[in-house]
């Protein structure tokens, strides 16, 4: 008879694998596979997952935005912070592609859909106000993951990426039902609503729907910007917004620059329409926009005078696409998440083949990062 190879250093042995395939749910293999990515490998690809969701492959960028989160709230950003761990472990357990698991572009759909949850889901039932949002984390982390592999798979023909699109689905799955639920709620926010008539919006800014208009409203605008930055981790805290603002420096400072000026132009194109003031104040019209400008001026897009244009002009279209998108799901009572940016940068990169002065980032080599996101691994 012969005997069967010597296990290389490390590697587990025929028997060893057949013992462990009895005894557990997992396939061994998956651990000889992902067996040289230690705890530390995991928890860098957990804060990069953070960051990637403003496009910032950077554990340090995570780091900070992730203190930005917990100063907005320590519970919308606990969940954040356990969901898109699950996420990562699963798609390290399942040897998902481990470049993209590096990069974080596993978790970041999963941070969202975990802050989401934090900040919008709760319980009419005593002492169930912690668990329902815990049981619908542990239920996000996988299902936004299932939903970013299956959406990059589809879009990899097209050469777009996925963005976060599934975690707009996973929310909007888990929030949807629950006018229907007796004991799990929505937060009292997201109440259906039929919009506002043109003649009760107060376009002042302000700070809160019941304030009076505020009598400095150059200090306010800058206020709306910096809040801007902190919603797009749904977030309404200046502080929080400030600290993104520098995790992103940190990270790309001409994507931090992209950013900052999106909110800009979003909390303008809403000021210069009338939109309701205490809103704009709130951030709540320069998130969708920030996402947009930075992903086209920035990332997916040359950062050449045709490309900061066009992310320009995107940023506008963005900010207009919010009230349509607001007006459509509020009579549901769901939030508008981040479906106005997908929405709008979704179309611009796949019609960027029809003008040779928008050339993807892929195409000058500009970063390792970029080109994941275009090669269909986001």
């Amino acid at each position: 008879h012969q005997h069967p190879p010597k296990p290389r250093p490390g590697q587990r042995s025929t028997m060893e694998c057949s013992l462990l395939q009895k005894i557990s749910l997992l396939d061994p293999c998956l651990f000889a596979k992902a067996g040289r990515y230690t705890w530390s490998t995991l928890l860098d690809a957990t804060l990069r997952g953070i960051g990637q969701v403003v496009f910032c492959d950077s554990p340090l960028a995570g780091v900070l935005i992730f203190v930005g989160l917990t100063v907005g709230g320590w519970f919308p950003a606990l969940m954040a912070l356990l969901c898109t761990t699950e996420a990562t472990m699963i798609a390290w357990f399942l040897s998902m592609d481990l470049h993209s698991l590096r990069h974080g572009l596993w978790g970041f759909n999963a941070t969202l859909a975990g802050q989401a949850i934090g900040t919008f889901l709760s319980s009419s039932v005593d002492g169930l106000s912690v668990v329902v949002p815990l049981i619908a984390t542990t239920l996000a982390a996988p299902l936004s993951l299932v939903l970013t592999a299956a959406i990059t798979r589809g879009l990899r023909e097209s050469g777009t990426p996925g963005l976060t699109l599934p975690f707009n689905i996973t929310t909007l799955f888990l929030l949807g039902g629950c006018l229907q639920y007796k004991y799990v709620h929505t937060a009292a926010t997201l109440t259906p609503h039929l919009p506002v008539p043109n003649g009760a919006v107060t376009a002042c800014l302000r700070v809160g729907v019941e304030s009076a208009c505020g009598s400095a409203p150059g200090a306010l605008y800058a206020r709306a910007v910096a809040t801007g930055i902190s919603q797009v981790y749904l977030v309404d805290d200046i502080t929080s917004g400030v600290l993104i603002a520098v995790g992103m420096a940190v990270a790309s400072p001409f994507t931090a620059l992209s950013a900052v000026a999106g909110s800009a132009i979003g909390s303008a194109v809403a000021l210069g329409v009338g939109v309701d003031g205490a809103q704009i104040v709130a951030g709540l019209w320069g998130n969708n926009a920030l996402l947009t400008s930075a992903a086209l001026a920035a990332v997916f897009i040359s950062p050449r005078p045709a490309g900061v244009a066009l992310g320009v002009f995107a940023a506008v279209v963005t900010a207009v696409a919010q009230g349509t998108v607001a007006a459509m799901l509020g009579v549901w009572g769901l939030p508008t998440l981040t479906i106005p940016f997908c929405l709008v940068t979704l179309v611009i990169l796949a019609a960027h083949s029809s003008s040779p002065h928008w050339r993807l980032a892929s195409d000058d080599c500009t970063g390792e990062m970029e080109q994941s996101l275009l090669n269909g691994e986001l």
